[in-house]
């Protein structure tokens, strides 16, 4: 019998090294997930028009495609990502009805200051890029410990200002990078306008560190079905996704985690 469909995606960060994309298609859709969203490993492996009939056949969406930016890099670092950057574009344009996900990158050189505004000029080149190819963009903030390696863009109201001021740009509100910023409440319900995705996963904090860590629905501090019941009444046709990373756990298997992520996304309905 088929699996009772989530209004949920499922993130390729879960597929293990050794699961082609296919297999990790078949994952995604026998466990009742709607789409998926596709990483660079995915759509190497898989580009979008191989792809594109293979997400038919299974009536999978693409919530997103992760992740382009990473403007800080220099020399030749720097041309390879602006060519990875293109790449990705053509990918999302070919694959039509999905967004990009946007990660400016960090500085170590530049204080933070001087650091936001060289990420937002950047963003407004590439946002006329992607616009000029009918392709939507989602920013991500960061949580503030990676503000130096990921983005200095790390609140929720200052990328949802961004939103604002580009043409064309969403919010990607992942729970690990924003469950501590005091606007989330109102990110997910009433400013639910601006999110483009909501990506979800729990928070455990480390008892040696007191760092968080990205870990499974269930097995952490954070009340994400009440964000997620307040996302789906606030926006019900933009997506939930599930990202986790499988190999920052190591020892756990893909397939029980997706079939338990499954069960606790579809008790919801339940509850």
């Amino acid at each position: 019998m088929p699996a009772v469909p989530l209004d949920c995606t499922l993130n390729h960060y879960l597929c293990p090294p050794d699961m082609p994309v296919a297999s990790f298609l078949d994952l995604a859709a026998t466990h009742g997930f709607t789409g998926i969203a596709l990483t660079v490993r995915s759509l190497t492996e898989c580009p979008a028009r191989q792809l594109a009939p293979m997400l038919r056949a299974r009536g999978l969406s693409v919530s997103s495609v992760n992740s382009a930016g990473y403007f800080f890099f220099e020399a030749g670092q720097a041309h390879e990502q602006a060519a990875r950057n293109e790449w990705l574009l053509a990918q999302a344009a070919e694959l039509g009805n999905t967004a990009l996900n946007v990660i400016v990158g960090g500085s170590m050189a530049l204080d933070l200051h001087e650091a936001r505004q060289r990420a937002i000029e950047h963003l407004h080149g590439f946002a006329a890029k992607a616009r000029a190819r009918g392709v939507r963009l989602l920013i991500e903030p960061f949580h503030p410990i990676l503000n130096r390696t990921k983005s200095p863009l790390t609140t929720i109201t200052e990328c949802i200002e961004l939103c604002t001021a580009i043409p064309g740009l969403l919010l990607n509100l992942d729970l690990f990078h924003s469950w501590w910023d005091p606007s989330i409440d109102w990110a997910v319900s009433a400013g639910a306008a601006h999110v483009g995705v909501l990506q979800i996963c729990d928070v455990h904090c480390a008892p040696d560190t007191g760092l968080p860590v990205r870990v499974p629905l269930g097995e952490g501090i954070l009340p994400w079905e009440r964000y997620v019941t307040m996302f789906r009444n606030a926006q019900p046709a933009r997506p939930v996704e599930l990202e986790l990373f499988i190999d920052r756990m190591p020892g756990r298997d893909a397939t029980v985690l997706t079939r338990q992520s499954a069960a606790l996304i579809a008790g919801l309905r339940s509850a």
